[in-house]
């Protein structure tokens, strides 16, 4: 920009001009390059002052959240970035390019930005699922992928571990969609997924690979899934032993045979005699007198019993009879001891 500082009426001269140039920010823009095998972007600066710049690295991220940074190739006034055609390259890239001027935001950093759709073949992940249904020899396959466009259609093989040889194997499949968490280049992206299903039957061989082919408009990609035949295992492992189960059964019979003695040995006591306590080895009265032969701790003793008037004998009669009394002479050199008989023949007290 040219300023003539002469006053009205007069002519400039080139003493008089004076050369101003305005500076502001820089101006990007990108360009995307789509082949069959990769994408190539291209962040060109198309305006700006002054023209001395720097290009800082390419950012990527995926539904707003922040996955790496690339450097691109600087050339020039442009950067560039080739990026292979896989699903994982999706997202979004950020240019960044400064010359040192500030916007109108205040930042001294402008970018472009491009959101990049790559049509690529299925992407199989990694976290296939082997379900075990245990019916009969059958189990269920669950293999997610990323998949851009339509299925066209899916075949299953059936391979057996160290062989080359795949068999192509009928299966009823089914596909549901999804959000998943992906591992995308180290950063965890919850992205939409396909999961393709079936239930196989498994073969005599024990060790197989299932392989699940899924093929789009873009191409075809494989899923391989291990399978190992779980009924065959547990055959040759024997039946499965319940430690829980056991442990139960052995305390209950502990407790069991405790309890059990305890009871034993509460019933033998009150069914021990008491040493104290008198027996007798008869009891033989007539009318108007008797004689009792009885033993206490180890004495043999004897009762001569008379009966009162009236009375005709003892002879296991009830207990509303009155008592009898009578004199003991002991065997030894004791003093006689006296005491009486009741009418149950079956207990003396002595006094």
């Amino acid at each position: 920009m040219y300023i003539c500082s002469a006053s009205i009426g007069s002519y400039c001269t080139s003493s008089d001009v004076t050369n101003i140039q305005i500076q502001y920010p820089l101006s990007l823009n990108i360009t995307v390059n789509d082949t069959s095998e990769a994408v190539e972007l291209i962040c060109r600066v198309v305006d700006g002052y002054p023209t001395n710049f720097t290009m800082s690295n390419w950012t990527h991220y995926i539904d707003g959240q922040f996955v790496r940074e690339l450097e691109g190739v600087v050339t020039e006034d442009r950067t560039a970035l080739v990026l292979n055609n896989t699903k994982l390259n999706e997202g979004t890239y950020v240019c960044n390019a400064s010359n040192g001027i500030k916007d109108f935001r205040g930042s001294v950093y402008q970018t472009d930005v491009t959101y990049i759709n790559i049509e690529a073949p299925p992407l199989a992940l990694d976290d296939g699922q082997v379900i075990d249904v245990r019916v009969q020899n059958k189990v269920e396959i669950k293999a997610p992928f990323i998949i851009s466009g339509d299925v066209y259609n899916t075949t299953w093989y059936q391979q057996q571990v160290n062989s080359l040889n795949k068999t192509a194997i009928s299966v009823d499949t089914t596909s549901e969609h999804g959000i998943r968490p992906v591992n995308i280049y180290g950063t965890v992206i919850n992205k939409h997924v396909t999961i393709i299903s079936g239930i196989v039957t498994i073969s005599e061989m024990v060790d197989i690979t299932v392989t699940v082919t899924v093929c789009t408009q873009y191409g075809c990609t494989d899923s391989y899934q291990h399978v190992t035949d779980l009924t065959a295992s547990r055959a040759t492992q024997g039946p499965e032993i319940n430690i829980g189960l056991i442990s139960g059964v052995i305390v209950s019979i502990v407790l069991i045979l405790v309890v059990s003695f305890i009871i034993f040995m509460v019933v033998r006591k009150k069914r021990q005699p008491n040493q104290e306590s008198l027996t007798y080895s008869g009891l033989q009265i007539g009318t108007g007198e008797g004689r009792l032969e009885s033993t206490y701790d180890g004495l043999r003793t004897y009762v001569n019993v008379q009966h009162p008037p009236g009375d005709h004998g003892l002879d296991n009669t009830s207990s509303n009879e009155p008592p009898v009394s009578g004199v003991a002479n002991t065997s030894g050199d004791d003093p006689p001891v006296s005491g009486e008989v009741l009418n149950n023949p079956t207990s003396i007290h002595l006094i």
